[in-house]
Parts: structure tokens; sequence; C-alpha cells
């Protein structure tokens, strides 16, 4: 890199403020970058735990572990992740009330049957991995400081 050379106010903002904008874009890439590293350990972690907390009879836990759970990217400006598990529609009740329906060989065709040890078993597992996300957008914040750092050292 060059030398700098700033001759008055109006060209220090405008160096300023033309700084500003890329760091803030670095940093929203690298957030981003962050944010889906760290979800990528929460989807494995909704799959093992489905395996671990759901009915191994009749096969829930393998059928459960094996539904698609995905991290979809925000589509704004600001960094986000979305971790969405989809292909069998009782996913959402078994996580947040413990219960599911089957059908049965008995007088009634379905049954709502409760599994106290399946509720959150998808946002348990997902919060678990809360802090490992959080370390990765600490490294992102370094990565970024680090590119500031250096750019303002010339």
């Amino acid at each position: 890199m060059g030398d700098l050379e700033i001759r008055g106010g109006r060209e220090a903002r405008q160096i300023a403020r033309a700084f500003e904008r890329a760091a803030a874009r670095d940093l929203r890439y690298e957030l981003q970058r962050g944010l889906e590293e760290g979800a990528e350990s929460m989807v494995d972690a909704a799959h093992v735990s489905a395996l671990r907390n759901l009915p191994k009879r009749g096969r829930l836990n393998l059928l459960v572990a094996a539904a698609r759970i995905i991290v979809l990217r925000s589509g704004g400006g600001n960094p986000s992740v979305k971790i969405v598990a989809t292909g069998i529609d009782q996913l959402y009740p078994i996580d947040k009330l413990g219960v599911v329906e089957h059908p049965t060989f008995a007088h009634r065709p379905r049954v709502r049957q409760s599994i106290p040890k399946a509720e959150g078993w998808f946002t348990e597992a997902c919060e678990h991995e809360a802090p490992k996300v959080r370390r990765e957008l600490e490294r992102a914040i370094d990565r970024v400081a680090r590119r500031i750092a250096s750019a303002a050292r010339g």
C-alpha cells in the first residue's frame, strides 16, 4: 500500500466515510459467515437429539432424525440465519408440546400420545449449541478488527 496524504478536513471526512463503509461491509460479511458456520453445529445437534430423545420403539427417533434440517440465510442487510426442520408435519408439536399423533390398531383410527422426553428435542439442542455460535461471531469480529487495524497502520 502506498502512502496516504490528507489535505484538509473535507478529504479526511471522505476517507473516514469510505473506511466506515468498507468496515461495515466486511463486518456484515464476516458475521453472516460466522452465523452460518455456527448454525451447522445446531443442525448436527438436532439430529443427534432426535436419535437420543425420541422413542426408539416405532422408530420415531429415526424418522425425525432423517428430517431435513437446513440453515436459511436471511435476505435482508443484517446478518441472520434461520434453522428450519422440514419433511414431517408433526415436528413442531413434538418439539413444543411433546406430543405425537399416530395411527393405532385399536378402536380409534388415530391417537395423540404424550412423549415428555421429546419436548424441546429441537429447541434445546439448538440452545445448547448457542455458545459455539457466539464464539464464531467473536472470531468474525476479531477478523474484521484485525483488518481495520492493519489498514489503519497502512
